[in-house]
């Protein structure tokens, strides 16, 4: 929507249906800055004399989508209106829907004056300014919805919130959003309890409560004139970041690659000697492939590389040349695994791996193209062990075959079995 215009969209009036939707993942980044949401229950909008934009044609009113109910989403679309364009009436009749929201409006843009004028007062010497493409004022915000996931309505990226550009975090959050909430949809939709899609809120949710903060904190920083944020800055800062394991921290929290899961509901975790744990970011290794999906083809490979983001995989990590004895111990717990991904239609991809040995690890830190960590600095020294990937790449579950795999299968069927309705 840009200026004092107001935007519809009659289906409608052109003959279309709106499809059925289940759940209705929403990603409202275009004007999600400066909507406010209202409920029926609010006032509409107040009426301005000095908007040209016309009155948008009658409305009728739509009703509120029910989240029990699989009604398609309502025909036609209600209108959205801008602060400071004319109320209608049918405007104020769509509003009854709860759907409208008003969208506030920043001015006129900022002039050519007005830039020559801020270019004059910081700079050491004279520039003219010439012409002006495009201009906009721009005010941060910072502020998230209270919930992503009511009925069937699931909100991600800018609909679900706003923060300062600082750290340039806005969008890796919105895409690990999308991949946290993309395979829970898939197998709920293949059957798997919608309980699942509760866990997209208890897992995001405190992450977006975190960026909003950093964010928020690094931009009054940025900005200080004085006091003790200026100081940390402009002295405290520059020291820090000069060391080298604080510089991998910043950067792999402003990638937002050390978020994890640990206090989510989709962890099962047991106790090991050392690697990572169920809610972690997977970590990658270089590994020797015992058998796997498409039966016994030894060989080496990446974790990463096997990993398949369309499927779970189960790893089960073994010593290198482990003999006959240990893989039969551990037979029961895999086969308990293929029939539960079969009636989960293939869902899980296993696969037996050992650390590399020989001259095939010697080529582990280097640029070869198997070139990868030792498996010991992810998995920690247990063998056996299994770790279950998520699609998205995170752990759900470790522990012991022998030990912890009934009670894993049994978290599995939980969250992720397919439901049989009598």
């Amino acid at each position: 929507m840009n200026g004092d215009t107001r935007a519809s969209h009659d289906r409608a009036a052109q003959g279309a249906r709106a499809p059925h939707v289940p759940h209705v993942p929403a990603d409202d980044s275009a004007d999600a800055a400066h909507a406010q949401p209202r409920s029926a229950a609010s006032s509409p909008p107040p009426a301005s004399s000095t908007s040209s934009a016309p009155s948008a044609p009658p409305a009728p009113p739509a009703p509120p989508v029910s989240p029990a109910s699989p009604a398609s989403i309502p025909e036609p679309i209600p209108r959205a209106s801008v602060a400071g364009a004319s109320t209608s009436d049918a405007s104020q009749a769509a509003d009854a829907s709860g759907l409208v929201r008003d969208v506030a409006h920043d001015g006129a843009p900022p002039t050519l004056d007005e830039c020559q004028k801020i270019v004059s007062a910081r700079m050491a010497r004279a520039i003219t300014l010439s012409s002006l493409g495009w201009a906009s004022r721009f005010r941060i915000h910072s502020r998230m919805v209270t919930t992503l996931h009511k009925g069937r309505v699931l909100l991600a990226g800018d609909a679900a919130h706003i923060h300062s550009p600082a750290g340039a975090q806005g969008m890796n959050t919105g895409i690990q959003e999308a991949m946290n909430l993309a395979w829970k949809l898939a197998l709920v939709q293949r059957g798997a309890p919608v309980r699942l899609l509760e866990t997209y809120h208890a897992e995001r949710h405190p992450i977006e409560r975190d960026v909003l903060r950093q964010t928020a904190f690094v931009t009054r920083m940025g900005l200080a004139d004085h006091g003790w944020l200026m100081m940390v800055r402009d002295r405290i800062a520059p020291l820090l970041t000069a060391l080298g394991p604080v510089r991998n921290a910043a950067r792999r929290g402003i990638s937002e690659l050390s978020v994890h899961y640990r206090r989510g509901p989709l962890c099962f975790d047991r106790l090991l000697d050392g690697g990572a744990q169920a809610g972690d970011r997977a970590p990658d290794a270089f590994v020797e492939v015992v058998d796997g999906p498409l039966g016994k083809v030894p060989s080496h490979a990446r974790l990463f590389d096997l990993h398949d983001p369309g499927s779970f995989s189960l790893f089960v990590l073994l010593e290198p040349g482990s003999n006959g004895t240990q893989a039969e111990a551990i037979e029961p717990f895999l086969e308990s695994f293929r029939h539960f991904s079969d009636r989960m239609g293939g869902a899980i991809r296993i696969w037996r791996v050992a650390d590399a040995r020989g001259a095939d690890a010697s080529r582990r830190n280097g640029n070869g193209q198997h070139g990868g960590p030792p498996l010991s600095d992810g998995y920690g020294q247990t063998r056996p062990v299994f770790y279950l990937w998520r699609p998205d790449g995170y752990l759900a579950a470790r522990g012991r075959p022998t030990i912890d795999g009934p009670a894993c299968l049994l978290f599995c069927e939980r969250w992720f079995g397919a439901q049989v309705n009598a």
